[in-house]
Order: C-alpha cells, then sequence, then structure tokens
C-alpha cells in the first residue's frame, strides 16, 4: 500500500505509546505508524500489525539519550521516500507519568520544581544534582511544557503559514503500567495488582485524572489527528481537556532561555544555529 501519512511515536512499545500506536493504526490503515525506541523487546509493531491484520506500524530504533542516534534516525528518515509527517508524539517516561507534577498548586506530592535555567538543569551544580530525584522529574515535567510554549512562539513567528501545531499533554496516572518497573516489591504489588483494580475508589479519593493506557491513548490520539482540535497550538491537555498549567510555565523569560540554550546544545555550528532558528 502507498501509505498517505506518517506518524511517528517514541516510546511506542509498551504502555502508552503501545496503545496510541494502535489505535491510530486502526483509524488510520493508509498511514504508516513508525514506533522509534532503543529496542522492541515486545515485538510492538508485529502484535499490532498482527492485532489488526495489517502492516503499517514499522520500528525505526532510536536512543533519544544519544545525540548521535538522533543525527542518523534524521538522516536515515530523509534519505528515505517515507511519507510526509502528519503527526510526532514525543512520548517516554520513567516514573510519576502525571504531567501535573510540574505544578506546585497541583498538590502531586512531589517537591515544587524550581526552574533556574537551561543550563543549570542540564549541568547542575553539586547542591542541585545531589538533591532529591523527584524534584529532577517535576523540573524536567516544567522544561517540557515550557519548550512546548517556545516551540508554538518560534513556529508562529518564523512559519505561520505552515499551520504545524504543538500542544503539551498529561495522560495522567496509569496504575499497572511499566513506569513502576524501579520500585521495591511490595510497591509493584500495589501499583500492578491492586491500583488497577481500585481505579474508581482512587478517582474519588485522589484525582480524576487516572486512567487506563488504552484510555489515555484515546485522549492523545484525538489531540494528535482528530478535526475538532486541528489548529489548536500552544495549549497544556490534562486527558481531553485543555487547562492552564502552572504559573511558572507562562515565563516567558525562561522559555526564551530554554530555547536559546537548546538550540545552542543541538546545533553542530552557527551556520546550523541559524538554520534552526529559521526552521529550514
Amino acid at each position: 500500500m502507498a501509505y498517505t501519512r506518517s506518524v511517528i511515536i517514541t516510546g511506542g512499545t509498551i504502555n502508552l505509546g503501545y496503545h496510541t500506536a494502535l489505535q491510530i493504526a486502526r483509524q488510520h490503515p493508509d498511514w504508516l505508524i513508525v514506533i522509534s525506541s532503543r529496542s522492541d523487546h515486545e515485538r510492538a509493531a508485529e502484535s499490532i500489525n498482527k492485532t489488526l491484520g495489517q502492516n503499517n506500524v514499522v520500528l525505526i530504533p532510536l536512543d533519544l539519550s544519544e545525540s548521535k542516534s538522533i543525527r542518523a534516525y534524521a538522516q536515515e528518515w530523509s534519505s528515505k521516500n517515507y511519507p510526509p509527517i502528519q503527526a510526532l508524539l514525543l512520548n517516554a517516561a520513567l516514573q510519576f507519568p502525571d504531567s501535573g507534577t510540574h505544578d506546585p498548586a497541583m498538590k502531586s506530592g512531589l517537591p515544587d520544581a524550581i526552574y533556574t535555567s537551561a543550563e543549570e538543569l542540564a549541568r547542575p551544580p553539586p547542591v542541585i544534582a545531589n538533591g532529591p530525584g523527584r524534584r529532577h522529574y517535576a523540573n524536567s515535567k516544567l522544561a517540557n511544557i515550557m519548550w512546548t510554549y517556545a516551540l508554538h512562539k518560534h513556529l508562529n513567528q518564523r512559519i505561520p503559514d505552515r499551520g504545524i501545531t504543538v500542544n503539551a499533554f498529561d495522560p495522567g496516572l496509569m496504575p499497572g503500567s511499566g513506569l513502576a518497573r524501579e520500585y521495591s516489591p511490595l510497591l509493584r504489588f500495589v501499583w500492578n495488582k491492586i491500583m488497577p483494580r481500585t481505579m474508581p475508589l482512587l478517582r474519588a479519593v485522589f484525582t480524576p485524572n487516572i486512567h487506563k493506557p488504552s484510555e489515555s491513548a484515546a485522549s492523545l490520539v484525538r489531540l494528535a489527528t482528530a478535526d475538532d482540535v486541528a489548529g489548536v497550538s500552544g495549549k497544556y491537555f490534562e486527558g481531553p481537556k485543555e487547562i492552564r498549567s502552572s504559573k511558572a510555565s507562562y515565563d516567558e523569560k525562561k522559555q526564551d532561555d530554554l530555547w536559546q540554550w537548546t538550540v545552542k546544545y543541538c546545533a553542530q555550528d552557527e551556520a546550523e544555529a541559524a538554520r534552526f532558528e529559521e526552521f529550514k
């Protein structure tokens, strides 16, 4: 089949990413769904194709922790005659999957996210580096959302006619997913066996933003592909709802700091940095 569009999903081999790939592949059999992950031990692409009786899901390896891998991936993509990219879904996490952890007002139980500068987040001094890992996680979520807003602004300034949209998405807490694999045996038992069976109670007592991975995937698929959100950009979604993110995430000076640091870090030279700035 000659596919008309491509969708790239990072971390698409299990849980939220897997269900997202499955649902988009089912809804759009004429699209090429690309799972991009370091490995696919679960044979996710093969599993989805077998489940749907289709062949439109493939794996292209990608290690987002290695810049060489990212550049090689981009070069391979450019060299192949893949269909135009319809959606790019950047999905991956280790624990505490609720993006609301970036917002002190959400009372997630994690330390408050604190953004001083992108350089300090990337290369923190010992007093910060040796701090609680959960704060680093909250900081990373805040940075993700600030980057979303910065990218939205630059797209609007440089290439508004392209109609490219970018949004941040909070899938909520997803008990039973593999995000607790580093927990103690007792906590893994609670996470995998008890919490999935008590989600109605958890929603009533703690937060309604608790879902099965397939439920969160449905909200993400809508945000990425549905006509009713076409043109919506620079927003933050909690499941299917657009909400405001933390007060700190709207600090444009910090957004600009993060943008400038990222361009400088990713670009190999000044010429490439200029191309990044102009989206060429």
